[in-house]
């Protein structure tokens, strides 16, 4: 705890900036003060302040704020790194996603599913379509026919209806027949057909 000297309120430590000249390690003001004192002093005198934003860029002009950048590129050619501008990393890191998602499309369901999981606040587990698929030996829990082509994990009770998020509520369902499903139980669904 420290007394900040504008409010005179007493303040736990992470509400001050650090500065490595006084004693304690932390500045005399707390954040919220400095901050306000800043804010009134820019205010006050605007031509002032202005003067020393150009004042610093000048400054970093002067003692080669270009040469560094050159410095750290010439750097990184030596050392072999492949430097990329932002639009260039941003579209190399993109299409580095799509290729991960289209191998590994187990892991992007199995990520979906947990988000949506925790969102509605129930018991999560993390459940792998394969392990799913294995289990249940190919076969559509809703309609008990064998799948063919795409398939998705059903929630036996829904996530909606606080079911949970594990290999225990899980099965394989035709994607038709997850859709007529819904957030429907089984029993529902028994009891809309007749």
């Amino acid at each position: 705890m420290k007394k900040c000297k504008t409010c005179e309120i007493e303040k736990e430590v992470n509400f001050y900036r650090k500065v490595k000249g006084y004693k304690d390690g932390l500045n005399s003001e707390c954040k919220l003060c400095e901050k306000v004192r800043l804010k009134l002093w820019r205010k006050n005198n605007p031509e002032k302040y202005y003067a020393q934003g150009l004042r610093s860029i000048a400054k970093r002009r002067e003692t080669g704020w270009a040469y560094n950048l050159k410095y750290k590129r010439d750097r990184y050619i030596k050392k072999g790194r492949y430097i990329r501008t932002p639009e260039q990393k941003k579209t190399e890191d993109h299409l580095a996603k799509i290729v991960w998602k289209k191998n590994n499309p187990d892991q992007v369901r199995a990520h979906g599913s947990l988000r949506r999981a925790r969102l509605r606040g129930v018991t999560v587990e993390k459940v792998l379509p394969s392990v799913v698929f294995n289990r249940d030996k190919g076969v559509c829990g809703i309609c008990k026919k064998e799948i063919e082509g795409k398939y998705e994990l059903d929630h036996i009770i829904p996530l909606a209806k606080q079911g949970e998020h594990s290999y225990k509520n899980m099965q394989l369902a035709h994607p038709t027949c997850n859709r007529v499903k819904h957030i429907k139980t089984e029993f529902t669904m028994v009891a809309d057909k007749y």
